[in-house]
């Protein structure tokens, strides 16, 4: 069993090493949408590759993980989409009070992989008043809907138009880390549980025991390398017990 003093020391470090990621990552995205190219992406998986070499990111080796990252962005950036409905992204209470009319969610196709780090930029909308202009993206919902904050109060609503998605490599490698953190998360929670270590089940009772907060988690994921740190110290602390 892990003394109360180290289980201490090592969630401390597992928090700091994660919400250092989120701010980074986060960082980075938010200063190159929109003024990314295929040439700044190329550059960043090589200083990727470079500086975490020997690091596993979103279970792919840093190489890997930061190729992966420059092939999405190339696939993805610039896609272009037609919007096939327009509502309120936030209902408020009965009656629609308290909702906020400057949130819209959009309907478009075909399907397009975004990230909540990722911007969009709208063109020929329908609604009232236009809402065409270039938007961060507040929730991506599903691969056919996303949620902006337009900056002013939308009174009609109607399809129509179409957006195109500006991406980066920070948006991508962030992707890559939250479609796998789930299951990471969950093995992991597993063997945190098993040791009474943590309440709760799966990816949310690890973090939970981690003491991380969850607006972290939902904003940018988490770093995957943390979670298999954590998951191979506590594999090999019960196998050492068990010899």
């Amino acid at each position: 069993m892990i003394s109360p003093g180290a289980w201490a020391a090592l969630r401390a470090a597992a928090k700091s090493a994660a919400e250092g990621v989120a701010k980074t990552a986060a960082e980075g995205a938010a200063k190159s949408v929109g003024k990314e190219t295929a040439q700044s992406v190329a550059k960043k998986a090589a200083e990727f590759a470079s500086k975490n070499a020997g690091k596993i990111i979103g279970g792919l080796a840093a190489v890997a993980a930061g190729l992966y990252a420059q092939d999405k962005f190339n696939e993805l950036n610039g896609k272009k989409v037609g919007i096939t409905k327009t509502e309120a992204g936030s209902t408020g209470l009965a009656f629609g009070i308290g909702a906020n009319k400057k949130i819209v969610l959009l309907t478009y196709t075909p399907a397009l992989k975004i990230r909540n780090q990722d911007r969009i930029a709208i063109v020929g909308s329908k609604t009232t008043p236009s809402i065409d202009g270039e938007y961060d993206v507040k929730d991506a919902k599903t691969d056919t809907t996303v949620v902006i904050d337009v900056g002013k109060d939308v009174t009609g609503y109607a399809p129509g138009g179409d957006f195109t998605l500006k991406t980066t490599f920070e948006a991508q490698v962030l992707g890559l880390m939250a479609d796998t953190a789930a299951t990471a998360g969950e093995a992991a929670g597993e063997v945190l549980e098993a040791g009474g270590e943590a309440a709760g089940k799966g990816f949310e009772g690890l973090m939970k025991g981690l003491g991380i907060s969850m607006d972290t988690v939902k904003y940018v994921g988490i770093g995957i390398v943390v979670i298999f740190i954590i998951f191979v110290i506590l594999k090999l602390m019960a196998k050492k017990k068990s010899g």
